[in-house]
């Protein structure tokens, strides 16, 4: 939900996002894709293993998307 909210938070300056991502607590990993304001979320049969993104847009400022990004990462208990 935190990455997705970053996405909708972007808006219309965000024109297209493309990659593998490792959702916490999901085996699998998952392949998201935005193209204007559809978004998608599907996962495969592959072990998740790291996050891949790949951003499209207009005036998006680098280094804050990558703060806002890095905010999304789930913190794991140790031993989990």
């Amino acid at each position: 939900e935190p990455l997705l909210a970053v996405l909708e938070e972007l808006g219309p300056a965000l024109v297209r996002v493309k990659g593998w991502v490792h959702i916490a607590g999901e085996p699998r990993r998952g392949f998201l894709e935005r193209a204007g304001v559809h978004t998608t979320l599907a996962f495969d049969d592959v072990p998740a293993s790291r996050t891949e993104l790949v951003f499209i847009g207009e005036g998006l400022d680098a280094a804050a998307l990558r703060r806002r990004l890095w905010a999304c990462r789930a913190s794991v208990a140790p031993g989990a």
